[in-house]
């Protein structure tokens, strides 16, 4: 058990305990100390930015030349440390960029889709929107993300079936 309460314990791909191999170790919390106490998790204390359309997908490339450039420039843009800090560790890494989809059948009132996109880094989250030629990028906590999960799903209005009764005729 280390300092910060957490032991090693190997592991393999499937989640099962590796012994003998230290290159396959997860640090876990020590569920047998005392209990602590959580807290929500907060966002992340950056500005919020835009960044053109044209300009995402190199922003959230695999290639660290392209994400460092957008990097720079969100960086030049601002007079805020905090998010400075933040697209040093997203052009540095890791961070992952991340959609979460709900689809149904469309109707009238509804296009049926709704879309979450967001970027994490171990700076926090950010969700992301269209404005215009432009995607806002936005700080968000947790708990913030959840609320946007039970919002993503779709209203009776939105489908086929939304205004059925089930007679059973």
């Amino acid at each position: 058990m280390d300092r910060s309460g957490r032991r090693d314990v190997p592991h393999d791909s499937t989640g099962r305990t590796s012994r003998g191999d230290p290159d396959r170790s997860v640090l876990l919390p020590d569920l047998d100390g005392a209990r602590r106490r959580s807290r929500p998790a907060s966002s992340p204390p950056v500005e919020p930015w835009k960044l053109p359309t044209e300009l995402v997908s190199d922003l959230v490339s695999a290639d660290v030349g392209r994400r460092q450039r957008v990097c720079d420039l969100i960086a030049d843009d601002t007079a805020s440390p905090a998010t400075q800090e933040y697209v040093d560790r997203l052009a540095e890494g890791p961070w992952w960029y991340w959609i979460l989809e709900a689809q149904w059948p469309a109707v009238v009132e509804s296009s049926g889709m709704r879309a979450i996109h967001a970027l994490d880094t171990s700076g926090g989250l950010l969700i992301m929107s269209e404005h215009g030629d432009a995607v806002a990028f936005d700080p968000i906590s947790p708990t913030g993300v959840w609320q946007l999960l039970t919002m993503i799903l779709p209203g009776d209005h939105e489908v086929a079936f939304g205004g059925a009764t089930g007679s059973g005729a």
